[in-house]
């Protein structure tokens, strides 16, 4: 699922200003290799997540280097290296054939948006 960044940074009026979470991104999702979790065309919120604070199953942003910035659930994590995963196995997976070095890694996604245009938690359904 390739997600295309959008340029404003929005601070988060519950986080102190030294936190790591107080900005968050806006992110367009592409494809439907994230389907049912995400859509096509749906509007995503990410932040820069902490690497070492990341645990299997959360969804993330990471650049590739062959297929630019994805929008992927992480399937495990070590100091060395991530994996990434796709939740519709029917979709090309794009990104999920190798580990990813740290410095891959954007940020984690919080926040996704609904048809009724409010904002939910990736993890809920």
């Amino acid at each position: 699922m390739i997600a295309r960044a959008r340029r404003a940074w929005a601070p988060s009026p519950h986080r102190s200003r030294n936190s790591p979470l107080t900005v968050l991104r806006r992110f367009r999702i592409q494809g439907e290799s994230m389907r049912p979790t995400l859509r096509h065309g749906q509007r995503v919120w990410a932040c820069p997540w902490p690497y070492r604070w990341l645990r299997p199953g959360m969804l993330v942003l990471a650049r590739h280097p062959v297929y630019g910035l994805l929008a992927k659930r992480l399937e495990d994590h070590t100091p060395e290296h991530f994996v990434l995963s796709s939740d519709n196995a029917a979709a090309e997976t794009l990104g999920c054939d190798k580990a990813l070095p740290p410095a891959a890694y954007v940020g984690r996604i919080l926040l996704r948006s609904t048809r009724s245009s409010a904002a939910t938690r990736p993890d809920q359904p």
